[in-house]
């Protein structure tokens, strides 16, 4: 396999050569980025990212595994306290209003990945037709949404016994291919704990720092390079922050990191060098208005959502409480 440097070409150049992911300038393109960001396309993945001349678009999930891994923020396995079918949109965005949705509250069983708010969550389902009753036992997965002042949004499928489900007529996950996934429970369980989630990358760091985007290489089959600009420190401090971070085109990985943009740059025990090569799609890195979505909390508490275990960080399931 040839270098991340010839692969991705001329990865220095500026975000004014026009090789950078823009950031959404109206009301539309916001509205895709926001649905793509939450993966509302029923069963079927994230809906693609818009191609850009010489980009290579990471490949789409092939199974529902890879699918939940891809991206969300937050992966859970719940009971159904309440739920309701009404219709919303987004705060922020009166163009996507009165939307068909289901409002539910689970009391969590399990996290599979990020770290959730507290043992019963809130989460809106996109669209209706689940025909939840109370007790019913949900694996669910959904994003902060910034256009709905952070409320999480996403989906969901009914576990029964060792069983997953759809809605009515409603295929677990459909891949690229047509195929249709029909793993069991169990063994969606356990290629979820081989799959390396976006928030997992900050278990085993042991520094953070807060870093902005000055630009991207184009998207190649290898993954992606960002070249980066320190503005201070999170957790701990040291000398040494990396001006340059690569990351692999893992399937279905969809930042939503522009130049310009804050992100956080963990650091293992030990680093010194100049250049960060991640094994995880760094979504869960971002920080938008204060908020970071990969663990669900403001950048000013974000000692909720980590635990120090020993000389190094671990996310925690379930976050601590506010004193």
């Amino acid at each position: 396999m040839q270098s991340m440097r010839h692969a991705c070409v001329n990865l220095t150049r500026s975000s004014k050569k026009g090789w950078v992911m823009k950031a959404p300038k109206t009301l539309l393109a916001a509205a895709l980025a926001t649905i793509v960001s939450v993966g509302l396309t029923d069963a079927q993945g994230p809906a693609p990212l818009l191609p850009q001349p010489g980009w290579h678009i990471p490949p789409h999930p092939r199974t529902f595994a890879e699918f939940l891994t891809a991206g969300h923020d937050l992966v859970v396995v719940g009971t159904v306290r309440s739920a309701t079918e009404t219709r919303r949109g987004f705060v922020r965005m009166p163009a996507l209003m009165n939307l068909p949705v289901t409002e539910t509250t689970l009391s969590i069983e399990a996290v599979m990945f990020g770290s959730a708010p507290d043992q019963s969550i809130e989460m809106t389902l996109s669209d209706t037709g689940y025909n939840l009753l109370p007790g019913d036992r949900l694996l669910a997965w959904g994003s902060y949404i910034r256009e709905d002042n952070w409320r999480l949004r996403g989906r969901a499928r009914r576990i029964d016994g060792d069983k997953l489900s759809g809605r009515p007529n409603e295929p677990v996950f459909v891949g690229p291919s047509g195929r249709q996934d029909t793993l069991s429970f169990a063994a969606i369980q356990q290629a979820l704990s081989n799959g390396p989630h976006p928030s997992t990358v900050y278990n085993g760091m042991r520094l953070i720092a807060l870093a902005r985007l000055r630009s991207s290489s184009r998207w190649c089959e290898d993954g992606a390079v960002y070249e980066i600009d320190s503005l201070g420190w999170v957790v701990g401090q040291s000398e040494t922050v990396p001006h340059r971070l690569i990351f692999p085109a893992r399937p279905g990985c969809s930042p939503s990191i522009f130049p310009g943009d804050s992100l956080l740059v963990p650091l293992p025990p030990g680093f010194v060098d100049a250049v960060l090569r991640l094994t995880h799609c760094p979504s869960a890195l971002r920080v938008q208005d204060g908020f970071v979505p990969g663990l669900g909390v403001s950048l000013n508490q974000i000692d909720r959502a980590l635990d120090s275990v020993g000389p190094v960080l671990h996310v925690r399931s379930v976050q601590r409480k506010e004193d």
